[in-house]
């Protein structure tokens, strides 16, 4: 049967047609098949983000009208006047958007409410220890809003807003706090259902369902019945957006979810299995009839064929086979020297240059993927350093105003023990008091060392030393009876080279690993403090990139409980801690490390085993310079003045008011203007032997401007520049053009005494 090759390749060409045909028909199934799974997997992804976006919409809507609401002139005349009835009837305009309105005062207590138009003085509530008025007085003047929490009662579920009102002088004028019901306020979006059997849920961060078609279900926690759905409930509540199958609360399907913009809410929008498959089944019947059909009188023919012209083929592909599972020294054989045979031929020549081929991809492959690792550990180091610059950005500004105003408060008491006999009973007070703000302005001065913006006094000197004083010191004796089971050891090396710093960022450096470390053994263990000298020939690569160069090694080692690999990318956040908060610190002691060590051009390296313990590693660049002398005890005698004029220029009254008083206490002639523009003024028309030059002044122009625009006139002005917080750049530009020293705030009476002295007595300027 079939002789012919003519014959049998004829006839192998109708089989291959019919094969073609029902394979066709397959193909063409699987392809319409996937067509409409990908159309109703995009429809329902449309789905949950246009609700997403509708919602979010809504609730910006809100928020807008609410501050409408909460910015009326109607509130500031109650929080200054208590008119109530005007209270009322601003509140009551508002009723149909927020049927519960309350004025809340800043102690956190409901002055004032309002339900449905009618006052409630009975259910007055205190919110001082609620999520909603620690939010809304946190940062002021913005409209916060927030769902009820998990556990609310049907009859009090609310959607909460709140708008603290703070004017323009920094003065708290009251917190308006409004509510819409729940089911109320989602109405629309709990109704809202598909394709006759699918529905929407809106969960938060926290995995409680905020709506579903179940009144029974809102209020719980969301709950998958696999690992897979557990794991898409966990990228929904990271505010992801995506799609896949899903078992939920006893519903087997198909869930789309996106997050609702600019909130902490997830939309999923749930079709059952069996509707969303409901198409493609449909399908898949009528396209298995007529392709089983083809491909069985293919598979017939093809038989009959099979053992004339397929035999050679067959070795092909068991080779081909061989091949694709990676034996590239296989051979076929086949003595013929027709077309097979070539074929065969080409097949052994091409195993070969693949051979060849692989091993050269292996290697650019391994030298790829080195390549990406460096990148990516490069990126990493790159987005810690922005996230940190941030946080820095934001300390800094809140430790500049801390300090203007921290300035009265240890200044003032300075001046008035001067006037007091040493018997006088207030002269305990006053020092509690100027020792406070002492304390106080010790924060601030780690929120700047974070912040880096903090000018760094640098001396040289001997880290061994630093440690010994604090292991001497009161600090470390405290912590010693906190962790009575805790052993400190030490191997600090006697030929430890010197580095230039500041003692003070050092001290607390050192202090901060210290106690980080014993606090990191509840049950007992040991701390080993070591230095040693060490030279980087090669760049080391880890938690950071040491260059090569000549470093002092400080080394703080503890047996405690470790840090985990997720939590080590955040240590030297301010105030990312495990422990509770006032307890063990403010917070910032890793972040103030973090800041003393990069402002002394060092580095960081942190190894930690969980369970076994945690080693930090600080570089600090090693100075051949000599050590200063160290200098003698002043008297005021010693920095007094003999009338010279000194002009202080501060936007901040109390801060002009105090550094005139201090200054005319020490025998200067001074005048205060308030702004650089004023000082420009003044020194047309007068002359004065020193400035005293705020270097942050707002509005208008700043201490740097001020002192530029006086030189024009003085080229030889002497200044000093002086601020609660200042950009390290700015002080440098100011030195440049003359300014003798840079005072930080708050003032003490022997700091400015001492710079104005030294400054008066100096070489004149440029």
């Amino acid at each position: 049967m079939f002789r012919s090759i003519k014959t049998k390749i004829l006839v192998s060409q109708i089989g291959l047609v019919l094969l073609v045909c029902g394979l066709l028909g397959f193909a063409s199934y699987f392809v319409m098949v996937d067509s409409l799974k990908k159309t109703q997997q995009q429809r329902l992804r449309n789905i949950a983000q246009e609700q997403a976006q509708k919602l979010g919409a809504m609730i910006r809507y809100k928020e807008e009208k609410f501050r409408t609401l909460a910015t009326n002139e109607a509130i500031e005349a109650y929080t200054r006047e208590y008119h109530e009835p005007v209270l009322i009837q601003h509140f009551n305009g508002f009723m149909a958007e927020f049927p519960m309105l309350a004025y809340v005062r800043e102690d956190g207590v409901e002055e004032m409410k309002l339900v449905n138009g009618v006052e409630r003085p009975e259910i007055l509530a205190d919110l001082s220890r609620s999520f909603l008025f620690e939010e809304a007085t946190w940062i002021p003047n913005k409209v916060f809003s927030v769902f009820p929490p998990q556990g609310t009662d049907a009859g009090e579920r609310m959607v909460q807003f709140a708008f603290c009102r703070q004017n323009f002088f920094g003065e708290f004028e009251g917190v308006i706090v409004g509510g819409i019901p729940l089911a109320v306020f989602l109405k629309d979006f709990q109704q809202f259902t598909f394709d006759d059997s699918g529905f929407l849920i809106l969960m938060d961060s926290a995995g409680t369902i905020i709506s579903h078609p179940q009144e029974e279900r809102v209020m719980n926690t969301i709950a998958g019945d696999n690992r897979q759905s557990e794991a898409l409930i966990g990228r929904a509540r990271e505010m992801h957006a995506g799609f896949q199958r899903a078992s939920l609360l006893g519903v087997d399907g198909f869930v789309a979810y996106a997050p609702v913009p600019g909130g902490s809410w997830s939309v999923l929008a749930v079709l059952p299995y069996a509707q969303f498959m409901a198409a493609p089944n449909s399908l898949r019947n009528m396209v298995f009839g007529i392709s089983l059909t083809v491909l069985i009188a293919a598979i017939l023919l093809s038989l009959l064929l099979a053992r004339g012209i397929t035999n050679p083929i067959l070795q092909l592909s068991q080779a081909t086979g061989r091949l694709a599972k990676g034996d590239l020294e296989h051979r076929v054989v086949i003595r013929s020297k027709d077309e097979i045979g070539l074929l065969a031929e080409s097949f052994n020549n091409m195993t070969r240059e693949l051979h060849d081929a692989i091993v050269l991809r292996d290697m650019e492959t391994a030298e790829r993927k080195w390549a990406e690792q460096e990148r990516r550990r490069l990126e990493i180091q790159v987005q810690r350093a922005q996230r940190m610059e941030a946080l820095g950005t934001l300390a800094g500004g809140v430790a500049h105003d801390l300090n203007n105003i921290l300035g009265a408060i240890i200044s003032y008491p300075e001046l008035i023990l001067l006037d007091l006999p040493a018997d006088s009973r207030i002269r305990g007070p006053l020092l509690a008091i100027q020792q406070s703000g002492q304390k106080a302005a010790a924060i601030v001065q780690d929120l700047l060392t974070m912040a880096r913006r903090g000018v760094i006094d640098s001396t040289v000197l001997n880290l061994n030393q630093t440690v010994s004083e604090y292991l001497r010191s009161p600090e470390h004796a405290s912590l010693q009876l906190r962790h009575p089971l805790v052993v400190f050891e030490t191997n600090l090396a006697p030929d430890l080279l010197d580095i230039s710093g500041s003692p003070v960022h050092l001290s607390k450096t050192v202090m901060n690993l210290v106690f980080n470390a014993a606090e990191a053994m509840p049950e007992g263990g040991r701390v080993m403090i070591t230095t040693r000298n060490r030279y980087v020939d090669k760049p080391i690569r880890g938690y950071d990139h040491v260059e090569e160069g000549e470093y002092v090694i400080f080394t703080v080692a503890d047996t405690g409980i470790g840090i985990s690999a997720q939590d080590l990318g955040r240590i030297f956040e301010p105030f990312y801690t495990k422990k509770v908060m006032g307890r063990s610190g403010t917070g910032l002691g890793m972040a103030v490390v973090w800041g003393a060590v990069k402002d002394h051009n060092g580095y960081i390296q942190v190894e930690s085993v969980e369970g076994q313990g945690t080693t930090f590693t600080l570089y600090f660049p090693v100075t051949r310079q000599g050590r200063q002398a160290d200098e003698r005890d002043l008297f005021l005698e010693d920095y007094m003045g003999s009338g010279e004029s000194i002009l202080v220029v501060d936007d901040v009254r109390e801060q002009r008011e105090l550094a005139s008083d201090m200054l005319g206490r020490l025998g200067y002639a001074v005048t205060a203007v308030a702004s650089g523009e004023e000082a420009i003024a003044h020194m047309q028309e007068h002359r004065a032997d020193l400035l005293l030059i705020d270097m942050i002044m707002e509005p208008g122009m700043d201490g740097l401007e001020t002192y530029r625009r006086i030189l024009e006139r003085h080229p030889a002005q002497k200044a000093i520049i002086v601020s609660g917080y200042s950009e390290t750049h700015r002080v440098r530009e100011a030195e440049k053009l003359g300014v003798g020293a840079y005072v930080r705030k708050p003032f003490v009476l022997k700091k400015i005494g001492l710079a104005v002295k030294a400054e008066l007595i100096s070489a004149p300027g440029p």
